[in-house]
């Protein structure tokens, strides 16, 4: 089995980091250089079926796209300003019919509209006591393995393992939840793309008892707050297709609808599409 993440090099100055996703069956190109990027694609694919991995997905500026979208690949993700300020797109390759097929996606399009039609709420709601909101330290991964233990029958990432939120606390995450005296009753990260100076708003999850309260909304303006002071200057987040609360979090929080990934991890016992949502400088013209 290859190594997870490598650099893959391809004829002339052609490039491509890629990073292998075994638990969610992908092959994610993460970045690429050079002056034909897409020369790379037959030996990603051919990577891609030797691994048993059955999506691509590949992230590139928008100029680089066209050959890439002539040997099959589709659009599922905009960016008006994530590759340092400079548009982007996510580009996607199923390597199976199944992989493609949207399983419910009648239902995902009403929860999508119901979302976007509601009244823009303007401020965020204050925690009253007893609650109160702070950055996970290390000390308290355990409770917060335990909420997202009880949150997911299965999840991309392992989350529910005390020594990878460690590792991730130490690495490039930040995550912040709200406690209830000395209980956690939920909790979003931050995961930072530093080169790009962006940043994915994840792992969110909230008691089934403290839901309908807004609590997701006040995370994630207190994640923006600690990281723009990193310098992070566009966040983005996945969201459950199916999931009326996170998709509705987000869209109060002033992000924009920006794509579906279809069947893109696997999430809650099955593989689910994802709403891609964006909070960036610019958002027109892409």
């Amino acid at each position: 089995m290859p190594e997870r993440l490598f650099t893959l090099q391809g004829s002339g100055n052609n490039q491509a980091k890629v990073y292998l996703d075994y638990p969610n069956k992908r092959l994610k190109v993460t970045a690429s250089q050079g002056d034909k990027p897409y020369v790379l694609d037959a030996e990603i694919k051919n990577l891609a079926r030797r691994e048993g991995l059955t999506k691509i997905l590949w992230l590139l500026r928008p100029e680089e796209a066209p050959p890439l979208l002539a040997a099959g690949y589709i659009i599922e993700g905009r960016f008006a300003s994530y590759l340092r300020g400079q548009p982007a797109l996510w580009l996607s390759y199923f390597m199976t019919p199944e992989r493609r097929r949207p399983l419910r996606l009648a239902e995902e399009e009403l929860i999508l509209w119901r979302t976007e039609k509601k009244r823009l709420q303007q401020e965020v709601p204050e925690l009253p006591p007893p609650f109160y909101l702070k950055k996970v330290l290390p000390e308290e991964a355990p409770q917060l393995a335990r909420l997202y233990g009880a949150t997911f029958v299965s999840y991309p990432t392992p989350v529910t393992e005390v020594d990878y939120l460690y590792q991730s606390m130490a690495a490039d995450t930040v995550y912040m939840a709200v406690f209830n005296g000395d209980g956690l009753v939920s909790a979003a990260s931050g995961v930072m793309d530093k080169d790009n100076l962006a940043a994915e708003i994840s792992d969110c999850a909230t008691r089934p008892e403290y839901r309908g309260h807004g609590l997701m909304r006040i995370l994630i303006k207190a994640l923006e707050t600690e990281l723009r002071a990193k310098g992070i200057t566009t966040f983005f987040s996945l969201a459950r297709a199916l999931s009326p609360g996170m998709n509705s979090a987000l869209y109060q929080s002033g992000y924009t609808f920006r794509g579906r990934f279809i069947n893109n991890c696997h999430i809650c016992g099955q593989f689910e599409d994802m709403n891609l949502w964006t909070r960036e400088e610019l958002t027109e013209g892409l």
